[in-house]
Formats: C-alpha cells, structure tokens, sequence
C-alpha cells in the first residue's frame, strides 16, 4: 500500500474521484429534477404527451401525463435553435394518450386521450398554429378513445383506429372522419368493418401518421 503514501497518486486519484463525482452529476440531476421547458436539446416528453410535425419543421407539444396528473399544456419545439417554448394557451381538457394530427390547412386536431380521472375524452379540439389558439371542435359520432392512433389519408380524411374505449376495453375497430369540410359537426364519420363489407377501398397513401409520444 505504498502508493496510498504517495502524495502525487493520492492528487491523481483526488482528481479522478472528482471528475467522476460531476459526470455523475450531470448525467443525474436532470433526471431528478426534470428538464425546464426553456432547456435546449430535444425535449423529453411526457408519457401521453403528443408531437405533431407541423409544416415549418417545428413541433407541437400537447398535454401528458405528468407527476399531478394530465396536462393541459401545449409548447413548440423548435429543433433549429433547440428550444422548447411553451404556449399561453392551454386545452379545455387536460388529456394524455390522445393524438393531435395536422389537417391540410394546418391546423391541428387534437382527439381523444384520458383526463384528470382517466376517463375517455369525448371532446375535441383545434389547434391554430397561427394565431395559437385552442378552440373546442365537434366530433359528433366519433368513437371515443384513448391510446389510439390517428392517420391523416391524402384526401384529408382522418383515420382512426384502435386504442380503448368508455370502459377501458381495447377496440379492434376503426373509423373514417372527414375533417375537411364545414361544418365540422356535420362531417361524417364510417365504421372500417362497414367499409370493408361493402367493398370500399381505404388503400390511399397517408400524408401523415400521427400518434401519442410519437416522434
């Protein structure tokens, strides 16, 4: 144990034991405390949090599940400076596991999801990326899910498919919603397997596939 007596090892090993200590650090501390919303890199998100690719290359951040609950949050990552910047407005319902699909005109959808209580969200809502802000949208006849995905067809029709339901069960079904034309209330919504029996085709190439914690 000669070396323990020598003073330049023991200055060696001090150093060593330190920068271990703040790689430790560095790599750790985020992780306990989280990561501010102004930090830059890409943002971690939240489970049930959605990202939506919007047409400027920027992404829309919406809800989660976070320490307290669902979130009625919404930011914008910006990968070429790395921010994230929160919105000031917020959802009409704080929801996790939704999706939030761009329609053609650039707005987002934002369908689905569980709130505050984990109960399926009936209600819908829109998203404007140019005046950022968010309004409630009928779905009349959509079925209402959670942990579903949403396909955006290049005819701008919405195609939404499994997830669960009211009752916690899984649904095998999906749905087309017409989104595109006013009133939006009045947009149809067809059941797949009635699609399929009637021998209609939903093979369209989809211009956007947009789920929950997808990135």
């Amino acid at each position: 144990m000669n070396w323990i007596k020598n003073p330049d090892k023991q200055g060696k090993l001090g150093v060593t034991l330190l920068l271990l200590m703040a790689l430790t650090a560095v790599v750790l501390l985020p992780l306990l405390i989280g990561v501010p919303r102004s930090q830059t890199g890409a943002p971690g998100l939240l489970p049930g949090e959605s990202s939506t690719l919007l047409p400027d290359g920027r992404r829309l951040l919406v809800g989660g599940e976070g320490p307290a609950g669902m979130q009625n949050t919404l930011a914008i990552w910006d990968p070429s400076t790395g921010t994230t910047t929160e919105i000031s407005a917020t959802l009409h319902s704080p929801r996790g596991w939704h999706t939030a699909s761009i329609l053609p005109d650039g707005s987002v959808v934002i369908l689905g999801g569980l709130d505050a209580n984990n109960q399926v969200i009936t209600k819908a809502e829109l998203f404007d990326p140019t005046s950022l802000t968010v309004n409630p949208v009928p779905s009349s006849g959509v079925s209402p899910r959670a942990r579903h995905t949403a396909t955006l067809l290049s005819d701008g029709q919405l195609l939404i498919a499994g997830g669960i339901g009211d009752g916690g069960e899984p649904l095998q079904s999906a749905e087309l919603w017409d989104v595109s034309g006013p009133p939006r209330s009045q947009s149809p919504v067809r059941d797949f397997a009635a699609l399929q029996s009637h021998g209609e085709s939903i093979g369209r190439r989809p211009s956007a596939s947009l789920g929950w914690n997808e990135f």
